[in-house]
C-alpha cells in the first residue's frame, strides 16, 4: 500500500512538471481537469505537427521542381552549344566562299592606278567609244543571233582537218569549169544556165551534206542512250531569283534538255525541305548516263548509296562543265535537308550545294553556299 502511494505521488511530481512546461496547472483534488488539460495540449501540438509536415512536403515538391527546372534550363545550354557549334561551322562555310585579305594581295591598290588615265581623259574616250558604238551592234540586237554554247554540238575548226583546203577548192573548181563547159554544150538542147538558176549550186549541197552529217552523229548519241536515264548539270548558272522553287527548277531542266535536242521528262535534283528527289523521282531500275553515253550510277540504288561511278559533271550538249558547284539541298540518300534559300525562293541565308566534279557524296551535299550566289543545277531524266 505505501509502494502504491510512493508510486502516485511520483505520478503527481511527473504531472506537475508537464504543467509547470504548458498551459495546463494541477490542483490537488482536480487530477481528471488536469489530465484532459493534458490531452488539450497534446491534440494542439499535434494539429502543429501536421502542418509542419505538410509544410515540410511542399518546400521538398518546390526542391523537387526546381531541380526539373535547372535540369532543363542545362538541356536548353547543351542545346544552344549545339547551335552554336552548326553556326560556326556555317560561318565557316561561307567565309571560305569569300576572299581574304591574302587573297586581294595580287590585286591594283588606289597608288598602283596613279599612272592611270585621268577621268576626264576617260571621259573623253567614252564619247568616242559612244559614237563608234552608235554604228555597231549593241546586245539587245545580237539577242536572236546564235550563241557560243547554243554551237557545241557542231563541227569546230579541228573536226574540218580532213576537208579539202581553199587550195584544192580552186583546183576543183577549174576541173568543175572544164565540165560545166562540156555539159554546157551538152544542155544545147536543155535547160539552160538561166533556168536552173533556181537550184542549189554544189557548194548548197557541201554545206548541206555536213549539217546532215552533223545531225546524223548527234543521233547516233541519242540513240545510244535509249533504255537509259540521261542525267546533266545545266551549262547555265541561276540566281535563287531565277528559280522559282521546285517546280520552277523542274521547268528550267525540261527546257534546257529540250534546247539540247533530249527527248523525256526531266526533272530537278532539289530539297525544299518537304520534299526531295527521294519522294518525287521514279526510283528506277535503269542505268543513269550522261549524255556522252559515261555512266553515272547502275540504278536509283546506287546512285543513292555515297558513290558515283563517275562525277556529274557533263552538260546538256554533252560539253564538260565549267562550273564547280549545283543547287541540291539534298542529302546522299536522295532525301531534303534544312538549307534550301526557303524551298529555293530566298537569296538571303545559306543552302546545300554539290561538288559537280566529285563522285564521292560531296556530289549532292559537300557544303552549304550562300543564297545570294549563282550555281547550276542537276537535271534527271524520269
Amino acid at each position: 500500500m505505501i509502494a502504491r502511494f510512493a508510486l502516485a505521488l511520483a505520478a503527481l511530481g511527473a504531472l506537475e512538471s508537464e504543467a509547470a512546461a504548458g498551459n495546463c496547472s494541477y490542483t490537488p483534488g482536480q487530477a481528471a481537469a488536469f489530465v484532459a488539460c493534458m490531452y488539450s495540449e497534446l491534440e494542439a501540438v499535434q494539429v502543429e505537427l501536421g502542418a509542419t509536415q505538410a509544410d515540410l512536403a511542399s518546400a521538398n515538391a518546390t526542391i523537387t521542381a526546381q531541380q526539373a527546372t535547372i535540369a532543363t534550363l542545362q538541356g536548353q545550354v547543351a542545346a544552344n552549344a549545339v547551335m552554336v557549334s552548326n553556326v560556326q561551322g556555317q560561318v565557316s562555310a561561307i567565309q571560305a566562299d569569300y576572299l581574304t585579305g591574302s587573297d586581294l594581295a595580287g590585286y591594283a591598290t588606289t597608288a598602283d592606278l596613279a599612272g592611270y588615265a585621268p577621268s576626264a581623259v576617260v571621259a573623253g574616250l567614252q564619247v568616242q567609244v559612244a559614237d563608234i558604238e552608235a554604228d555597231y551592234l549593241t546586245s539587245a540586237d545580237l539577242a536572236s543571233y546564235v550563241t557560243q554554247a547554243e554551237l557545241t554540238g557542231y563541227a569546230t575548226m579541228a573536226d574540218l582537218g580532213a576537208y579539202a583546203t581553199t587550195a584544192e577548192v580552186v583546183g576543183m573548181q577549174g576541173q568543175l569549169a572544164l565540165l560545166q563547159g562540156q555539159v554546157f554544150t551538152i544542155q544545147s538542147d536543155y535547160l539552160t544556165s538561166s533556168d536552173l538558176g533556181g537550184y542549189a549550186t554544189t557548194t548548197d549541197l557541201g554545206a548541206l551534206q555536213s549539217q546532215l552529217d552533223d545531225v546524223d552523229l548527234r543521233v547516233s548519241d541519242l540513240e545510244a542512250l535509249h533504255g537509259q536515264l540521261v542525267a546533266f548539270v545545266t551549262s547555265v548558272q541561276y540566281p535563287i531569283s531565277a528559280i522559282g522553287g521546285v517546280l520552277g527548277a523542274d521547268l528550267i531542266c525540261q527546257s534546257r534538255a529540250s534546247a539540247a535536242g533530249l527527248s523525256g521528262t526531266y526533272m530537278a535534283w532539289l530539297g525544299d525541305g518537304a520534299t526531295g528527289p527521294a519522294d518525287r523521282f521514279t526510283l528506277s531500275d535503269s542505268p543513269y548516263v550522261l549524255v556522252d553515253g559515261t555512266t553515272l550510277a547502275s540504278d536509283w540504288f546506287d546512285l543513292t548509296d555515297g558513290v558515283l561511278t563517275n562525277a556529274l559533271n557533263v552538260d546538256e550538249y554533252g560539253a564538260l562543265s565549267s562550273a564547280t558547284t549545283a543547287w541540291t539541298g539534298v542529302n546522299t540518300d536522295g532525301t531534303t535537308n534544312s538549307d534550301h534559300c526557303g524551298g529555293w525562293g530566298n537569296p538571303i541565308g545559306i543552302a546545300g550545294t554539290g561538288d559537280v566534279h566529285s563522285t564521292s557524296s560531296d556530289w549532292t551535299f559537300g557544303m552549304v553556299g550562300n543564297c545570294g550566289s549563282a550555281r547550276s543545277l542537276y537535271c534527271f531524266e524520269q
